[in-house]
């Protein structure tokens, strides 16, 4: 430890490996060291009465000034007068308020209300010459020969409060009469005699002309039954349609030539045509001989098909009465049978 020591001190100058530095305060408390090597210690001769000596007054702290937050511009007030003390707010005597005695409120009064009353007199004065006039219109209106008088009615009174059935009633004869008076007076445009009435669509609000509305519903009317005839056709078949011609011809061809001269043609047609009950058929001479007896008669013509392949009778006029069973019966099986064969042609595409 000690070479240790050694080669420090030669080489480094210390062996200390760290150097303690006084602090300021060692300093201050240590005596100084004079030149002579003799620690001197200075003392003041004033310590004593540096000692009883108050310490100075601190100083307070400044408050401290905010920024303001937006700078200082020229204000836009304008001074429009000086202010003025109380003595020279005083009013002058021509602006101090007059106060007015009783009688003459009292006077101002009574002027205020005969002025109200007035505009309420004429104003139901107006009214009520309303009311006449219009029970005048109502007089010619309900008796053309109402003659108003020519001289001018009295104004009535106005009623106030409860009244009696009596003055109810010769009021509203008055009105009545003032109303008719007014509407004979009137011109045949103001009051509307003898106007055409005029029809309006409820939907759209134009005008309906009487006479076309009439037409088109005649219209409608015979379209109606040309259509429930055309249907009374369609129902009865084709076979019934041709003999319904054929008896139209026939009567045409009578009414033409006379029921003289057809006698003849009419009987051999007659003995002609057969008839599935006649009794004496089998012993006419005229018979079909082209025609086999043994078999049973059928129908000649389309029919629709069925499950069972059954045909119509011969006497079957054509119209197809079913509730189309059948006929759906035959459209599904021929759609799972198109369905079937596609299947299979999707099934063997690829081989």
């Amino acid at each position: 430890m000690s070479s240790l020591n050694d080669y420090l001190a030669k080489h480094y100058g210390s062996s200390s490996s760290k150097k303690k530095r006084k602090s300021k305060k060692d300093r201050e408390s240590q005596p100084a060291e004079s030149a002579f090597g003799v620690n001197l210690v200075i003392a003041d001769d004033d310590d004593s009465i540096a000692i009883n000596k108050p310490s100075p007054p601190k100083e307070k702290p400044k408050p401290a000034v905010a920024k303001p937050r937006f700078r200082d511009t020229a204000s836009s007030w304008q001074t429009i007068q000086q202010p003025k003390l109380l003595d020279e707010l005083a009013m002058d005597q021509d602006e101090q308020p007059i106060i007015a005695e009783g009688a003459e409120l009292l006077e101002e009064f009574k002027a205020e209300q005969k002025q109200k009353e007035e505009e309420m007199r004429r104003q139901e004065e107006e009214r009520q010459r309303q009311v006449n006039v219009s029970k005048e219109i109502k007089q010619s209106v309900v008796n053309p020969a109402y003659k108003p008088s020519a001289e001018k009615s009295p104004e009535p009174k106005m009623r106030y409060g409860l009244q009696t059935a009596q003055a109810v009633k010769e009021d509203t004869e008055r009105e009545r009469a003032s109303y008719l008076r007014k509407l004979q007076e009137s011109s045949d445009e103001i009051s509307g005699r003898g106007a055409q009435t005029v029809y309006r669509d409820p939907k759209t609000g134009k005008i309906i002309d009487a006479q076309q509305m009439l037409k088109d519903e005649e219209d409608k009317k015979r379209r109606r039954e040309q259509l429930k005839e055309k249907q009374k056709e369609w129902n009865q078949g084709l076979v019934q349609q041709r003999e319904r011609a054929e008896e139209l011809r026939k009567l045409a061809q009578v009414r033409q030539a006379g029921s003289a001269a057809l006698e003849s043609d009419l009987d051999a047609e007659q003995r002609a045509k057969m008839r599935w009950n006649d009794p004496a058929q089998k012993f006419l001479e005229n018979k079909d001989s082209s025609r086999d007896v043994n078999k049973y008669p059928e129908y000649k013509g389309y029919a629709p098909p069925n499950r069972f392949g059954i045909r119509p009778g011969y006497r079957w006029d054509g119209v197809d009465r079913s509730n189309g069973f059948e006929k759906e019966l035959f459209k599904s099986q021929a759609a799972a049978d198109a369905q079937k064969s596609q299947d299979y042609a999707y099934s063997v595409a690829d081989w």
